[in-house]
């Protein structure tokens, strides 16, 4: 069963990597120039042959593969399959962790508030 589902995703992204060769040889095409801006398979105007990378995306290299993945995503082995975190996990780790920043962020600002009271006391008390 796993073979099964591991070649499917084999041929999946096999098919995604030949087309967007196709495209990335067709720059003549119409439907290219009409293609979104940020789509995978749109090829970068000042670079013929590269694929655009869109934002919050990034490229990795996994075995003999290109992926472009969210930036931050974690993808794990397992066996013999790279799996990659699921949406709702990316999504709760990056909210987890922009909650950690934040309170950090928070803890700096009432440390500062305090110095300035500080300060501004000894100010008033030389004045």
């Amino acid at each position: 069963m796993r073979y099964r589902a591991l070649s499917i995703l084999v041929i999946l992204l096999l098919s995604i990597l030949f087309a967007s060769e196709a495209i990335a040889q067709d720059e003549k095409s119409d439907s290219l120039n009409n293609s979104a801006e940020y789509s995978p398979n749109t090829v970068a105007k000042d670079n013929p042959g590269k694929v655009t990378i869109p934002p919050g995306m990034e490229l990795r290299k996994i075995g003999s593969l290109n992926l472009i993945v969210p930036e931050g995503s974690r993808i794990r082995k397992d066996r013999s399959q790279w799996i990659m975190e699921g949406p709702e996990d990316f999504a709760a780790r990056s909210i987890s962790e922009i909650k950690k920043r934040l309170d950090g962020i928070e803890k700096e600002q009432g440390e500062l508030k305090k110095s300035i009271e500080e300060l501004k006391a000894v100010m008033e008390a030389r004045l």
